[in-house]
């Protein structure tokens, strides 16, 4: 046979008040909070930017050197691997 206990349903009742009470305030805070943030992003002048339309064609890069650097122990270079490799 079941006992009645009311005092624990009476505490369990109480806790999950608590809970829902603090995980409201909890929510008002971090919105409160949020609200009062400022943009992220910095504010840049626009003279010293530069601002202009996506423009479609090759991408020509020039680099000047070899095509490996070389290790400072010494010895000799890797073999060139990659399309220049032909």
């Amino acid at each position: 046979m079941d006992v009645a206990r009311p005092d624990l349903a009476r505490k369990k009742k109480l806790r999950r008040t608590v809970y829902a009470v603090t995980a409201v305030m909890v929510v008002v805070v971090i919105t409160v909070g949020v609200s009062r943030l400022e943009p992220a992003a910095p504010l840049v002048d626009r003279n010293t930017i530069y601002l202009d339309t996506m423009q479609h064609g090759p991408m020509v890069r020039q680099v000047r050197g070899t095509r490996w650097s070389r290790r400072r122990s010494g010895g000799s270079p890797p073999p060139p691997t990659g399309p220049w490799n032909g």
